[in-house]
């Protein structure tokens, strides 16, 4: 499961170490020929995002001076943006009517202000619940920026900028830096509270194999929606509930009706339920939800699934494991090694299992970057600790034999078919 939009573990503190989240899909061609883009939030739509007030070219451009500026994604999976600080300090949050909105739940309403001081660049907290760090190190009062030096609001990483000589307004502007909402907005909204209210999504189930046999050993499940006029894809489905508050309630409906939905027998791994990041920031309803499931299916054997960039805090996580196994709910931590591999956490807190990410076991296929040597190492160290080992995204069976020798457990992969709608489970022919 890729982490949605959206990440949080609720009031995560982890002592002063930065999240590891790595700052991707940077911009390499800019637009040079035009200024760049200032922050401001409107709060003229209903779902809180930017609202356009002037054009790229339509800034007053008063003189040349120095230029600073913030890059980053205000939204997952979203295109990296750049912000010019002017003369106005920008307050950096998530609630409308801040100067930069960040579209996620670990960035508190108001979490940060970035501001010009006698020419140089400053970032203080404003008491965010989950910390403001510069260069991975957590501050507690102001701290001057310099190029390259990289912020954090919680997990939402920014890379700081100076251009000397570009052109730069004499104010704060108004401008386009997302989409806007789309025209049949009302309806959606109408038709995503009765899906809600009444359940009407899908399953599909991917099958996860043994390594050595390839005989499906669980599936995970994914939920897709099924009704007209909306999208069935989850992204989309999840991007419509935000602006509702729907997205805790709408990972729990897809839950729900996996588990009613599910085939029949189920293997002996059981499901791998999945969990939006919004759920974190209230886990008694995350684990109610659970208890509910576990009432109606007490012998299933479950596992949640907890994405990497959320496995942040110890004691949180620690917690949480302790009341899953009460439920006899195992935990997984997905994605992992998306970021940065958490072998801290992973250490004092280990999960029943560990789902790593497609595109570092894509580079198996890859002889040149020596990536067989360190998921060797890796594997080997979960083995350690107990820890069973997932390889995701394993799309070919060269892939599948190399993923088995480098000592992974489980694969899942389309190449041991497609995500489906099971009734029956069909043990794939094992390796020659």
């Amino acid at each position: 499961m890729k982490s949605p939009p959206r990440n949080t573990f609720a009031n995560f503190h982890d002592g002063g170490r930065a999240p590891q989240v790595p700052f991707c899909q940077l911009i390499s061609a800019k637009t040079s020929s035009l200024p760049q883009p200032q922050c401001v939030q409107h709060d003229d739509g209903p779902d809180g995002r930017m609202a356009t007030s002037k054009n790229w070219g339509e800034a007053a451009v008063d003189q040349q001076q120095t230029s600073w500026y913030i890059e980053g994604a205000i939204s997952e999976g979203g295109p990296t943006l750049r912000f010019n600080i002017g003369k106005k300090p920008v307050m950096v949050g998530r609630q409308l009517g801040v100067d930069l909105v960040i579209r996620n739940d670990s960035v508190s309403r108001r979490h940060a202000e970035v501001y010009i001081e006698n020419g140089s660049l400053w970032v203080r907290d404003c008491g965010s619940s989950n910390g403001t760090f510069v260069n991975r190190q957590r501050i507690t009062g102001p701290v001057p920026l310099n190029v390259g030096d990289v912020i954090h609001f919680a997990t939402v990483e920014f890379l700081v900028g100076c251009d000397e000589t570009i052109p730069s307004s004499s104010g704060l502007d108004t401008i386009t830096i997302s989409g806007v909402l789309p025209a049949n907005y009302p309806i959606a909204r109408e038709k995503l509270l009765e899906l809600v209210r009444e359940e009407r999504v899908r399953t599909i189930f991917e099958p996860i194999v043994t390594s050595d046999t390839r005989e499906v050993w669980a599936f995970e499940a994914l939920g897709r929606g099924a009704m007209e006029s909306l999208p069935e894809s989850p992204l989309e489905l999840f991007a419509l509930a935000g602006p509702l508050g729907l997205q805790a309630e709408l990972s729990r409906v897809f839950r729900r009706m996996s588990m009613r939905q599910a085939p029949s027998p189920l293997p002996a791994g059981g499901l791998f339920l999945n969990v939006h990041p919004t759920e974190m920031e209230d886990t008694a309803l995350l684990l109610a939800s659970l208890r509910a499931i576990r009432r109606e299916h007490p012998t299933i054997p479950l596992v949640l699934e907890i994405p990497e960039m959320l496995v942040t805090n110890d004691a949180s996580l620690a917690a949480l494991r302790e009341r899953l196994h009460e439920l006899d709910v195992a935990l997984a931590y997905d994605d992992f090694g998306a970021g940065q591999a958490r072998l801290v956490e992973l250490t004092r807190v280990p999960p029943q299992y560990l789902k790593f990410d497609k595109l570092l076991v894509a580079d198996l296929a890859n002889p040149g970057m020596r990536v067989r040597e360190m998921l060797e190492m890796l594997v080997s160290f979960a083995h350690d600790l107990g820890v069973r080992c997932v390889a995701e995204g394993v799309a070919t069976f060269e892939l599948a034999e190399a993923a088995r020798d480098v000592g992974f457990d489980y694969l899942q992969g389309h190449c041991f078919g497609s995500p489906s709608v099971h009734s029956t489970v069909t043990p794939i022919k094992p390796f020659d």
